[in-house]
């Protein structure tokens, strides 16, 4: 580990190689998540995971070489905390607040990378010490969490009727929800193949194939995070007025129509400007939460929701492992859009807007 390696100058495959495995954690966590969650409560569930996350990071600072590096930072842990706060937020919340509430949580997603990005440089080169402090860190939200949360009134409720029986993920597949469960795991790995692959291929692309600096590069990277946050807010205002699935096909379709172009602008200026643009129309990342939560009832909402994160890390390995070189940065120029452009189609026949059916819920 004393080599270039941890130095921070992996070479292409082992990046793409750490990225899968992260991707797999995530949605191995998912699942283990949706069943803790679902049985033993929203709080328990993000505790848990946040616990499990600090204690794989904070492992980090004594690992004897790369393996056990990928293997403690394949994200064991970090699926369960967004499929757990989606729900947490869709029976805490009013319903006309619940996407601007949902996507304010998910926007601490690029706020915290840019965030990350700037106090890494305090720690470098001695990136063990920067681990084991960030996995200590942890401890913070953790403490947040057990003194000031509730448990969630309504699974509390519907736990209380049903003492008895436990959530498996056969309960998603039985009629009424198998229809909506299937269209919306589909709709969920299209968009999250696509928008893992664009992220996964965007530093090489910019370095690689627009020849800017390590500097550079992440510079661009940060600006892109900023029109994330700002896109993750906005439309979650928006979805909470014209409705959640109008906004999600608004946002895969402007994300389909700018990558194209991002990905075959070479002038660097015109690119730190599309970069803000290309972010802010991921903010379907952060709307599907509370979108597709809001579909289906309290017993058996995380089981879902682990189903479709599971999927997301599933094929986000088609986009990743091609990512290599020339080939692969061309490659993804194109595939993440089409991915979008059908999801968009797709995304009109999954159901009824969630206005829709929280009215009939409440009839």
């Amino acid at each position: 580990m004393a080599s270039d390696r941890a130095q921070g100058k992996l070479f292409a495959d082992e990046r793409v190689s750490g990225q899968w495995l992260t991707l797999v954690g995530i949605g191995f966590s998912s699942l283990v998540g949706g069943y803790i969650s679902d049985n033993f409560g929203r709080k328990k569930a993000l505790i848990a995971a946040l616990i499990t996350f600090g204690i794989f990071t904070a492992a980090l600072s004594v690992v004897p070489n790369f393996a056990c590096f990928l293997m403690l930072r394949s994200g064991v842990g970090l699926g369960s905390v967004w499929s757990v706060v989606s729900a947490y937020i869709v029976e805490t919340w009013p319903v006309e607040s619940r996407g601007r509430a949902a996507a304010f949580v998910i926007s601490a997603f690029p706020a915290g990378g840019a965030v990350a990005a700037l106090v890494s440089g305090y720690f470098l080169p001695d990136w063990r010490l920067m681990f084991l402090v960030t996995g200590i860190a942890v401890l913070l939200p953790v403490s947040i969490i057990l003194f000031t949360f509730k448990e969630s009134a309504t699974w509390a409720e519907q736990k209380a009727q049903h003492a008895s029986n436990t959530v498996v993920v056969r309960d998603v597949f039985a009629w009424p929800l198998r229809r909506t469960t299937i269209l919306g795991t589909l709709m969920v790995a299209f968009a999250l193949t696509g928008y893992w692959g664009a992220m996964t291929w965007l530093p090489t692309y910019l370095a690689v194939e627009r020849g800017l600096s390590s500097s550079s590069v992440a510079y661009f990277v940060t600006i892109l995070n900023i029109g994330m946050f700002v896109g993750y807010n906005g439309f979650g205002f928006l979805a909470d007025h014209i409705g959640r699935r109008r906004t999600i096909i608004i946002t895969l379709l402007g994300v389909a129509a700018v990558m194209p172009i991002y990905a075959i602008t070479s002038n660097h200026n015109a690119l730190l400007r599309l970069g803000p643009l290309f972010g802010l129309f991921t903010a379907f990342f952060g709307l599907f939460g509370s979108y597709l939560s809001e579909l289906f009832p309290t017993r058996g909402t995380l089981h879902r929701r682990r189903l479709l994160l599971q999927c997301r890390a599933g094929n986000s390995r088609d986009v990743a492992v091609p990512a290599r070189g020339n080939l692969g940065c061309h490659w993804l120029q194109w595939r993440p859009d089409r991915m979008r452009l059908l999801l968009c189609l797709g995304c009109r026949r999954c159901t009824r807007s969630t206005q829709e059916r929280c009215a009939c819920r409440s009839d």
